[in-house]
């Protein structure tokens, strides 16, 4: 009898020291996810995920007007255009390579001063008095033409050393070229 009485007391006082063990651990893990709530209302910046709630500061204000000024002020000088005159762009040739397997030459650019589908770029690859053309054409982005990579067999080139490529951008609209970039082919 005394044992049984004994034993009882012991599961007790166990399920006791379980529940209080578990009303800590949920306190405190309470407290923590209120910090961290707290924390995001305090600074606008959620400590997870960094990103910031706070409102556009004046800087950014002034940033997203002058961007906005700008697509006007293109479509503008697009519109005062006479039927036929093509606007002058500038053709930026992002990379120029030959692919780490060794197997293909690869062209990336784009068109700043435009932004519309269809124009044609194409990629003008010289070495002494050999010349190879690619084409890809353009594609719509937020703030430029892209020019659709550029990719081929190396065996396309006849001869090892180093190549210079210009890209050239025509459409409807507008035209305009690269600077020479010049690049290894093994």
């Amino acid at each position: 009898m005394k044992l049984d009485r004994l034993r009882s007391k012991k599961v007790l006082i166990l399920a006791a020291v379980i529940t209080l063990g578990l009303i800590v651990a949920g306190v405190v893990h309470s407290r923590t996810r209120q910090d961290n709530v707290t924390t995001q209302v305090k600074t606008g910046i959620d400590s997870e995920s960094g990103i910031n709630y706070n409102p556009a500061t004046k800087e950014e204000k002034q940033q997203a007007e002058e961007s906005k000024q700008r697509v006007v002020d293109r479509a503008e000088q697009e519109a005062k255009k006479p039927d036929g005159q093509k606007s002058s762009v500038t053709v930026h040739i992002s990379s120029a390579q030959q692919t780490t397997d060794q197997k293909e030459i690869e062209v990336y650019a784009y068109v700043s001063g435009v932004t519309e589908n269809g124009g044609a770029c194409t990629a003008r690859f010289t070495k002494d008095n050999e010349t190879i053309e690619k084409s890809s054409g353009g594609l719509q982005d937020a703030t430029t033409t892209l020019c659709t990579p550029i990719r081929f067999a190396r065996s396309d080139l006849p001869a090892a050393g180093m190549w210079s490529v210009v890209m050239t951008y025509q459409s409807n609209k507008a035209e305009g070229k690269s600077s020479a970039v010049t690049f290894e082919v093994k």
